[in-house]
């Protein structure tokens, strides 16, 4: 860049060179009668940017916290549009996979995949039995409402079944 060049993408401000972004990078000429002026001039401006860095972060938090607040709520409409759509269609679904899948655990279609997996769900078959039991040997699974956290107990509790299904699922 030539001199010419820099001069003409600065400008002079209270007596210094300064760039488009702000950046002081030269002295045109001493604009202060001594040092106390000098240091008037450098706190005012200090204060001055400290009151800028401020408006600008609550500006932008609030205009964060408003776009976050529309995001969670269009989100949200598409959750609920996604869960309407596997109720309506569930059952088409999983009677179209049953007639299409012969072997296969799933179907490609052209949106996507639909198939079955495995999962596995403790099922509680006399819960009472099961708080009395685990009273004694994992207290940490029960609850004070009288429930079990299922998280906490070994596999082997009584009064329990291991159950296993097929879930439906989409893939895209």
């Amino acid at each position: 860049m030539t001199a010419n060049e820099f001069q003409n993408e600065t400008t002079v401000i209270d007596g210094y060179i300064v760039t488009p972004d702000g950046e002081i990078v030269g002295v045109k000429q001493d604009p202060f009668a001594d040092e106390r002026e000098a240091l008037e001039w450098m706190l005012k401006k200090r204060a001055e940017a400290d009151a800028e860095i401020t408006a600008v972060t609550t500006k932008f938090i609030e205009l964060i916290k408003g776009l976050q607040e529309r995001m969670d709520r269009l989100v949200g409409e598409q959750k609920r549009r996604i869960a309407y759509l596997d109720y309506a269609y569930g059952p088409m679904m999983q009677k179209y996979l049953e007639a299409n899948r012969g072997k296969q655990k799933s179907v490609a279609l052209d949106w996507g995949i639909i198939g079955t997996r495995k999962s596995s769900k403790l099922e509680i078959l006399d819960q009472d039995a099961l708080i009395e039991w685990a009273e004694k040997e994992c207290p940490d699974a029960v609850k004070y409402s009288r429930s079990i956290l299922k998280s906490e107990l070994p596999e082997d509790a009584p009064f329990t079944e291991r159950v296993e299904k097929d879930e439906l699922y989409v893939k895209h």
